[in-house]
């Protein structure tokens, strides 16, 4: 059975492995940890040697459509890992993601991503915004 720390790195392990699906809808799928959207994993031993999960979740957006989605895929995923006995999700305010909650490498590479864009735009003659 893994340590509290250990299982709090396979908790983020399985929730980098869900896909944002508003990241995936523009094909350039990032997994929850890497979008930031992960904010923190409190693990605690229960009584009967299984521990209690409790993750710290955002959106990048009010009134985002797939926390459901979220809701159900991350339950899911981490009951699934060994040692889990309870798991609970709390949500807090979107207000506080940025793009610079993700990681670095996502970073460089939707960087990169978005100037191949502009790059094959302009060769047929369009303007893309540098948002």
């Amino acid at each position: 059975m893994p340590d509290a720390g250990g299982l709090a790195a396979r908790v983020r392990e399985r929730l980098n492995a869900i896909e944002d699906p508003c990241s995936l809808a523009q094909g350039f799928g990032v997994g929850m940890d890497d979008m930031g959207l992960v904010t923190g994993v409190d693990v605690r031993p229960l009584p009967d040697g299984r521990h209690a999960v409790h993750v710290h979740l955002r959106t990048t957006a009010p009134a985002c459509f797939s926390v459901p989605f979220f809701d159900t895929a991350v339950r899911t995923a981490i009951a699934a890992i060994e040692g889990v006995g309870e798991v609970e999700l709390s949500w807090g305010s979107p207000e506080d993601w940025s793009a610079d909650a993700m990681a670095p490498d996502v970073r460089r590479r939707l960087a990169e991503r978005r100037e191949r864009i502009r790059a094959r735009a302009a060769q047929h003659g369009a303007s893309v915004s540098r948002r």
